[in-house]
């Protein structure tokens, strides 16, 4: 994975309320702090030196549309308005590059946010809204699912009205920041999000849950440095985007390659999860997971097949994204930092797959009480795992089909899968097994690994023969 920089970035730019925090440590007044740093602080550390802050960062960097959820005064809407202040510089309609979206419960984005009504002309004219490089939408779930529906054409980067489409932002940038309480069952004047409108937000954070809140000492600090104030505070003005902008477009070019190793557990998760092995019920279609609760190999009913499905292809578009977005604000973070990838590319999904309707509802529901979090933490370490005790020659096999070399050629010796079983003398493969791991008579299929395998080898044949 590519660890390039761009220079014209630095963490120091980035940070939001450790600003504040180590200014506080450096003796500066409350009020002082106030006026000059942004407040959100959650230093909450994630991985690789990440803290959740880093993991909101990240996917702004990248140009990665988020739902920030949980209950009221977690933060989420302070999160958000920091990055509209102090990375997009306010307003739009005041010099920012900024629009805050939400309205009455009626609205029409078109007429009460992007437009103005010419009267001299008899019509609505977009406005400068439009170019607007982050679009806030708080309590996104408060709106009527009819209304929900102009959010998605937001999300996708633009505005539809009466059968045109009028792009959002500006320089390839756009991204739709939201809020929502979800989950907890204390909110009547919500309504439902459908799993189209999620499916275009690419990463979820709720701040319900522990690994998601900020630490007791960030709690202190932050009562500390605001006044006794219950509302969000408006962070200073200050205009980050060019930057952020140039950002974009390196991790952007970043998540084209992002390896052998990342290539290969993206596809355990979008060909192993598409498996179901048992013959008799077949691949996990419209019906999933309904066939899971009479399948004979998930009697005990824990079988990963029977938990999780496989990603859409937005939402692996999201994760390989978001992938680069976190390895690029790392190294931005520390140069010298040892990215193991598996965990980075395992973590990435559990960020990007917990609200995206791929865990089992049924489960989801009996055994987590809605908590998409938890149940996805667990079933991705699974999954994990599960890869970690495979990992040896499924990225074995697919380094020598890159050179060209035969790849399905593993013996079994004393419960251990060795490679080149071709280079044994006859004696030798007299006391082991020739095997075929490649096979998807398993909960999470490998026989992909051998396609892949096939196409890198098929490829480098071809390369050869136009030199």
């Amino acid at each position: 994975m590519s660890k390039e920089i761009s220079d014209k970035l630095d963490y120091e730019d980035l940070k939001l309320g450790e600003k504040a925090k180590e200014a506080f440590f450096n003796g500066e007044s409350p009020e002082e702090i106030e006026k000059k740093y942004p407040i959100y602080l959650n230093t909450r550390e994630v991985i690789f030196g990440l803290n959740v802050t880093d993991l909101a960062i990240a996917a702004i960097l990248g140009r990665l549309n988020s739902l920030y959820v949980g209950d009221t005064g977690t933060g989420k809407s302070q999160l958000a308005q920091d990055f509209f202040n102090y990375y997009f510089g306010g307003k739009k309609l005041e010099n920012g590059k900024a629009v805050d979206v939400g309205g009455k419960a009626d609205l029409d984005i078109y007429e009460e946010v992007y437009s103005d009504l010419k009267i001299e002309k008899g019509r609505w004219e977009t406005n400068e809204n439009v170019k607007a490089l982050f679009h806030f939408l708080d309590e996104i779930n408060r709106y009527p699912e009819y209304i929900q529906n102009q959010f998605l054409r937001l999300a996708n980067g633009f505005l539809e009205h009466r059968g045109m489409k009028i792009p959002l932002g500006e320089k390839g940038y756009s991204i739709l920041v939201a809020t929502a309480n979800l989950g907890n069952g204390e909110f009547g004047g919500t309504f439902g999000m459908d799993k189209a409108l999620q499916n275009r937000f690419a990463i979820s954070l709720d701040f319900d849950y522990e690994q998601f809140k900020p630490t007791r000492e960030d709690r202190i600090i932050a009562e500390l440095l605001r006044s006794a104030n219950p509302n969000v505070k408006e962070a200073p003005i200050r205009d980050l985007s060019d930057k952020i902008i140039q950002a974009e477009k390196e991790i952007s070019k970043n998540s084209r390659d992002l390896g052998l190793e990342a290539e290969a557990v993206i596809n355990y998760l979008k060909f192993g999860l598409e498996n179901c092995y048992n013959d008799a019920i077949g691949a996990k279609e419209k019906v999933w997971p309904r066939q899971c609760q009479t399948c004979n190999k998930n009697k005990d009913g824990t079988a990963l097949c029977s938990l999780i499905k496989a990603p859409l292809p937005r939402t692996l578009n999201s994760l390989r994204k978001y992938i680069a977005s976190l390895d690029y604000l790392i190294h931005l973070k520390d140069p010298n930092m040892n990215v193991d990838v598996v965990d980075l590319v395992f973590k990435a999904f559990e960020l990007t797959g917990a609200y995206q309707k791929l865990l089992n509802p049924m489960i989801l529901g009996q055994d987590y009480f809605e908590q998409n979090p938890k149940m996805m933490r667990d079933i991705v370490e699974s999954l994990k795992q599960d890869f970690r005790k495979n990992e040896s020659f499924i990225l074995t096999s697919l380094e020598k089909a890159q050179k060209g070399e035969n790849f399905d050629d593993f013996y079994e010796y004393n419960g251990e899968i060795y490679a080149d079983y071709s280079k044994l003398n006859k004696a030798q493969r007299q006391f082991v097994k020739k095997i075929n791991p490649f096979v998807n008579d398993r909960e999470i299929g490998l026989g992909w690994v051998k396609d892949q395998a096939n196409f890198y080898k098929r490829l480098n044949e071809l390369r050869k023969n136009k030199k």
